[in-house]
């Protein structure tokens, strides 16, 4: 399923009922496969899983092409098959501004060149660094 342009905002279909879905490319949510989307946080995970669902898709379409002859035409599909990969990432970072406020930003695991694995968790997001704001200091003049 090579997505030509973006989804739009909204709703977005489950790729698992598509009927080429290919259950190997479905990323697990933090190693368990992921529910049905029954609540509103389910429903972004599920966005999530299926922007980098898109994204496998599009790199396997692209090993594909990788693997005929070197030719002009090939190199011409090859730049296509880079080119969807693209619109596929800038998807799914729309897609993970979405989740972001919900406090969902996942820390993708790849595995041989697919992203197999989405991490979740306090173990798996970004340390925020300490830090201290002041709107008083203090100035001393060298003495001399």
């Amino acid at each position: 399923m090579n997505m030509e342009s973006t989804p739009p905002p909204g709703p977005h279909p489950d790729p698992r009922e598509a009927p080429d879905f290919e259950p190997a490319l479905w990323p697990t949510w933090d190693g368990a496969p992921l529910a049905s989307a029954s609540d509103p946080k389910s429903e972004l995970k599920l966005h999530l899983a299926a922007a980098y669902y898109v994204i496998n898709q599009e790199y396997r379409a692209l090993q594909v092409v990788r693997q005929e002859p070197d030719t002009p035409a090939r190199v011409a599909r090859s730049r296509e098959a880079l080119q969807r990969i693209e619109r596929a990432i800038l998807a799914k970072e729309r897609v993970e501004a979405e989740c972001a406020p919900h406090g969902l930003i996942p820390d993708p695991v790849v595995r041989d060149g697919v992203i197999a694995d989405l991490k979740f968790g306090p173990k798996h997001q970004p340390r925020a660094q300490p830090s201290a704001l002041s709107m008083f200091f203090q100035v001393r003049r060298p003495s001399p």
